[in-house]
């Protein structure tokens, strides 16, 4: 996991810890998708993190740019999607994103 210190400016640390986490799809097994923050920094943090995942585009891994494509296949997908859904089912916040694919994609295994 990630640890965020207490007093941290999460404008300048949580942009480059994050990008880990949407490198490959988030399907690294190194990708850090655990972060822990101070309790009087966790709003604040949630706000950073919201802003990075939803302005990072969801695209062609075919095409050039900056942006994320698809995990590898329907075996991974079901699994996230199951994920996501045991979480929201023990008591979980999102944040952002959820169940399904992505807005405008309805074929591929996108997550939103």
């Amino acid at each position: 996991p990630n640890l965020v210190l207490e007093g941290a400016d999460l404008a300048s640390v949580l942009p480059p810890t994050l990008q880990g986490v949407l490198a490959n799809s988030g399907q690294s097994c190194i990708a850090p998708t655990r972060l822990l923050v101070h309790d009087s920094q966790i709003d604040d943090a949630k706000h950073v993190a919201k802003a990075i995942f939803e302005a990072t585009p969801v695209g062609d891994p075919a095409e050039m740019g900056a942006h994320i494509g698809p995990v590898v296949n329907k075996a991974q997908f079901d699994k996230i999607q199951a994920l996501i859904q045991s979480a929201i089912d023990e008591g979980a916040t999102l944040v952002t994103g959820g169940t399904g694919r992505p807005d405008g994609r309805n074929a591929g295994y996108y997550i939103r």
